[in-house]
């Protein structure tokens, strides 16, 4: 699905200032399949002159025609920054796509302040008195309280994949009442696009495999690791390549179809929660 496809991850030199890259997408479907493209434009600005290396950038995806994973690379690149004149480093500007503008100020620190400083004669300090003693006693009373409270949430959050798995249901089911939207709007393309998303989240949280690296073969292979019975382990694989096709495929009984998928994910999602012990 080339919705899902994220955008690659390009090891800029760290000479080099980074923004956010700007994605431009145009996808359709058609009667022959799913269709379209995705720019990806990477605005970078190099801090010194000098010859730098950009690293070939690597893609991932599946080939319908072999059912196989294949990897695409790019060529690396060999990019020569040239001594600006003496003005040059006041300030650089990126146009990008958008028009949006990235400035590069010349220097961070500001000469002192020079004048009036409006200089005020010292207050006599009130130590020794009852709200001298109030005024130290609160704040360390409530960084005391703040600090146990933030103790005991660092606690609970430092195992993240335990975070995750507790969370996996919760989520799903989060996305499953957006599909169910769909479902009722009879919107067949986002329908299955949010249940596609909404069962691959759910398996990555509950099994914690990046997203990326997470495919059907070791989905399964995890799923029975964890204790889940082979009969659920097949109907969850089933599900998946179900949705996958229901998605591309035209048909009369559409809607038909798309109760099905929901209501078999919902079935298929509460029995790995009873399966699977946290």
């Amino acid at each position: 699905n080339l919705k899902l496809i994220k955008t690659p991850k390009v090891d800029f030199p760290s000479d080099f200032e980074q923004y956010d890259p700007k994605e431009d997408n145009s996808f359709s479907a058609t009667p022959s399949g799913f269709t379209g493209n995705k720019k990806i434009e990477y605005v970078v600005i190099p801090r010194h002159n000098g010859k730098y290396e950009i690293p070939p950038v690597s893609l991932t995806y599946f080939d319908l025609q072999s059912n196989t994973y294949k990897t695409l690379h790019t060529e690396g690149y060999t990019v020569n920054v040239a001594k600006g004149t003496a003005n040059s480093s006041s300030a650089t500007v990126y146009n990008g796509v958008d028009k949006e503008q990235v400035e590069q100020i010349a220097s961070d620190i500001q000469y002192i302040k020079t004048g009036n400083l409006h200089i005020r004669p010292k207050v006599e300090a009130c130590a020794g008195t009852l709200t001298f003693w109030l005024f130290l006693a609160i704040p360390l009373f409530v960084a005391i309280l703040l600090g146990i409270i933030f103790n005991k949430k660092a606690k609970e959050n430092a195992n993240i994949a335990l975070m995750r798995n507790k969370k996996a249901n919760k989520v799903a089911k989060k996305r499953l009442k957006t599909a169910e939207k769909y479902l009722n709007a009879s919107q067949k393309e986002l329908f299955y696009d949010e249940m596609l998303s909404a069962i691959w989240l759910y398996i990555s949280d509950k099994l914690n495999i990046p997203l990326s690296s997470l495919n059907k073969d070791n989905a399964a292979d995890e799923l029975r690791r964890k204790g889940v019975a082979d009969d659920l382990v097949s109907d969850t694989i089933k599900m998946l390549t179900d949705c996958e096709y229901e998605r591309y495929a035209f048909g009369a009984d559409t809607r038909g179809a798309m109760d099905k998928i929901y209501n078999t994910a919902i079935t298929i999602i509460e029995r790995i929660e009873n399966s699977i012990k946290r």
